[in-house]
C-alpha cells in the first residue's frame, strides 16, 4: 500500500476507542495515537482542535515552564560566577562558563517556541510579540487568567510581581536566593496552566 493510499485511509483527528483494549477514548491526531486520554463516562470530549492545544499545554507544563526558568537559573548563575580577570575560587573556567551558558539560551529558546505555539493557538493568530522570551509566557498567563474568569487586576498584579522577582533575581549575586525568587513566577504560570488543563479541557 503506497503512502498517499494510506493517509487516504487514515482516520480524520478525534476521540476513538483506545486501541491497547482499556475502557477509554484515546485521541488520534490524524497520524498517530497521542498520549491523551479521557474516561467512556465523558459525554462529550474536546473536538479535534482542542486535542491539539491540549497537547501544547501538557507539554508547556511538564517540560517549557521547568526549561525556562532552568535555562534564566543557569545564565543568572554563569553571570555570577564569570571568568574574571581577578583570581577567585568561584570564577568558572572558560569552558564551563561558554557550556553553562549555551546551555541556558538553549533552553530558554526551546521553551519560548513552546509558549509561542501555545499562544497562536489560543490567539488564533500568529504575532511577532509571541516569540519574545518571557514576554510570551507571561502574555500566556494572562491570556488564560482572561479565559479562566479571574479579574483582570488579579492576572496583571500576579504578572507584575513576577516581573519584580525575575529583575531582583537577576540583581543579587547570590544564585540561591536568585533561584528562590525564580519560585514565584513559576508557579504563577503554572498554576493558570494547570487550571486550565483541569476546567477548560477536562
Amino acid at each position: 500500500m503506497s503512502i498517499e493510499s494510506a493517509e487516504q485511509t487514515a482516520p480524520p483527528p478525534g476521540w476513538y476507542p483506545d486501541p491497547s483494549g482499556e475502557p477509554q477514548w484515546r485521541a488520534w491526531n490524524g497520524r498517530a495515537w497521542t498520549t491523551l486520554t479521557q474516561p467512556y463516562e465523558v459525554s462529550s470530549p474536546i473536538g479535534p482542535g482542542e486535542i491539539v492545544t491540549l497537547g501544547v499545554l501538557r507539554r508547556l507544563r511538564w517540560s517549557g515552564l521547568p526549561a525556562l526558568y532552568v535555562g534564566l537559573a543557569l545564565l543568572i548563575g554563569a553571570y555570577d560566577y564569570r571568568p574574571s580577570s581577578i583570581p577567585g575560587v568561584n570564577a568558572l573556567s572558560g569552558t564551563l562558563w561558554t557550556v553553562e551558558v549555551s546551555l541556558g539560551i538553549g533552553l530558554i529558546l526551546g521553551a519560548t517556541a513552546v509558549n509561542a505555539v501555545a499562544l497562536r493557538l489560543l490567539e488564533g493568530r500568529s504575532r511577532w510579540s509571541q516569540w519574545v522570551p518571557f514576554f510570551a509566557g507571561w502574555r500566556l498567563t494572562r491570556t488564560l487568567s482572561f479565559r479562566l474568569g479571574a479579574e483582570q487586576s488579579l492576572g496583571r498584579w500576579q504578572i507584575a510581581v513576577s516581573l519584580i522577582s525575575v529583575f531582583i533575581a537577576l540583581a543579587t549575586l547570590n544564585p540561591w536566593i536568585s533561584g528562590f525568587l525564580l519560585l514565584y513566577p513559576y508557579s504563577v504560570q503554572d498554576f493558570w496552566v494547570a487550571r486550565a488543563l483541569r476546567e477548560m479541557y477536562s
